[in-house]
């Protein structure tokens, strides 16, 4: 892993410093961030679809339905006038731990961990200080809050992503991708199991997890209704990684300049190419 004091002398601290207290406003936009979308199962997306179809199809002026085949039109149940809306069950989704793996991708090695670790300090510390970068408030007492496994599950992806090499091959960044979200929901479901264990021992509440049921209901929540998800938008985002990564080096570029011997030979390599 690169040393802090090699990547000092090559690149600007001033650049780090300014990327890093933007990803820690980012980070915390989106733990705040709520977006109710449909629960990934089979008939409820179904459900979804067909009532976008009936929307979309009652949006389009009439004169353009006649370009839409008549067979289709009397086939399709959502096309009918009297088409009753079926029922969408909806969960809350937060972008989270997409818009992290972002981050660690993004920065360098050394400072992609730095910069979630202080993610981490602040919403366990800050609010002493009315810094709320947490949901729930965040404080010490949010390592037993069961979304606090995954949070540790991103710090540990982070290990992972930052094996990479630079010249890392560009196909291989989905292996990179997926294996960080294996790392992240894993830890975080076996938070979730020592957490409902802990929960039954003193001194911690025991009112915490107090049903056997609710810890499949909470990896239900927080891994099967969001890993769909998570997917999708970071295979969205998974083109823009190369170029968020061309721009980080940009920012935290040194200034560069030439040695006077290199101009001179470059002048005398210009003046000989006119007029030899």
């Amino acid at each position: 892993m690169v040393k802090f004091k090699e990547l000092f002398q090559e690149k600007s601290a001033v650049g780090h410093f300014v990327l890093l207290v933007l990803c820690l406003q980012l980070l915390t936009l989106t733990t705040f961030m709520e977006i109710r979308l449909p629960i990934p199962t089979r008939n409820n997306l179904n459900a979804f679809w067909q009532n976008l179809v009936h929307d979309t199809y009652v949006l389009i002026p009439e004169k353009y339905k006649l370009y839409i085949p008549a067979s289709y039109r009397q086939n399709q149940v959502q096309f009918q006038p009297n088409y009753e809306k079926l029922i969408v069950r909806r969960e809350i989704y937060t972008p989270q731990i997409p818009v992290a793996i972002l981050v660690l991708f993004t920065l360098d090695i050394p400072f992609n961990l730095l910069a979630y670790l202080l993610f981490i300090a602040l919403g366990l510390i800050g609010p002493k200080f009315n810094i709320f970068p947490l949901s729930s408030g965040g404080g010490l007492a949010y390592v037993y809050e069961p979304g606090f496994g995954y949070i540790i599950g991103i710090f540990l992806a982070g290990f992972y992503i930052s094996t990479r090499k630079q010249e890392e091959k560009f196909s291989n960044y989905l292996i990179y991708i997926f294996v960080s979200l294996f790392i992240i929901h894993t830890t975080g479901i076996a938070c979730l199991f020592g957490l409902n264990f802990f929960s039954y021992l003193p001194p911690i509440n025991q009112s915490l997890l107090n049903s056997k049921n609710i810890i499949y209901e909470l990896i239900r929540n927080y891994t099967w209704y969001q890993l769909p998800y998570d997917i999708v938008l970071l295979l969205l985002l998974f083109p823009v990684i190369k170029v968020l990564q061309k721009i980080v080096d940009i920012i935290v570029a040194t200034d560069f300049t030439p040695p006077i011997t290199a101009t001179k030979s470059l002048s005398n390599k210009v003046s000989d190419m006119f007029y030899k």
